[in-house]
């Protein structure tokens, strides 16, 4: 039994350190949109043909239809849905993981001591990733904003960019939320 717990910690550490973590804040005027039809489309008129929109449109759809919303064409929709992602990558120094320390001290009645930390070899860089969702729900007939909102998440590590379903699951879990706020949301 010990040698399967002993065999089981590393895999259930990385299962700990891999969770999914959003600040998310949502803006809207108290009665939000819900129950209607929807098409998702991009901030960024330039990207909406391309592929990589297509899969973040599905996403949003997904969670849309979750929310209550139906999906639409454009051109009939009650309330058109803007998203858009960005993401950066930021570099951190990470210190040598090994050091020697030397430390003194004298006795007598005054107690004088010191220490100094000397890092041996060369320490690493990580890489911070960090990315965010944007999304406006506007009324197609008037183009008014009802609802608004922003999911960011940042990761360290191997190019671990946050996918855009859960960036969405995290912006619309609870919609319409509370309005102003903004809100830790952790993937179950």
């Amino acid at each position: 039994m010990t040698r399967v717990l002993v065999l089981l910690l590393p895999l259930l550490a990385a299962c700990a350190s891999s969770r999914f973590e959003a600040s998310v804040t949502r803006f809207h005027l108290g009665a939000a949109p819900a129950g209607t039809t929807v098409a998702v489309r991009a901030l960024a008129p330039a990207e909406e043909q391309s592929l990589a929109f297509r899969a973040l449109a599905d996403a949003v759809s997904r969670e849309l239809a979750r929310a209550g919303f139906r999906p639409a064409p454009a051109e009939s929709a009650d309330i058109l849905a803007f998203v858009g992602v960005g993401s950066e990558v930021s570099e951190r120094a990470r210190p040598s993981p090994v050091s020697i320390g030397i430390g003194g001290a004298t006795g007598g009645n005054v107690s004088v001591g010191g220490a100094m930390r000397i890092p041996v070899g060369k320490g690493g860089v990580t890489q911070i990733v960090s990315s965010e969702m944007q999304l406006v729900l506007r009324r197609r007939a008037d183009n008014e904003v009802l609802w608004e909102g922003r999911a960011r998440a940042s990761g360290a590590g191997r190019g671990g960019e946050p996918p855009a379903a859960l960036l969405a699951r995290a912006l619309l879990d609870g919609y319409p939320g509370q309005s102003g706020q903004t809100v830790r949301w952790v993937a179950k």
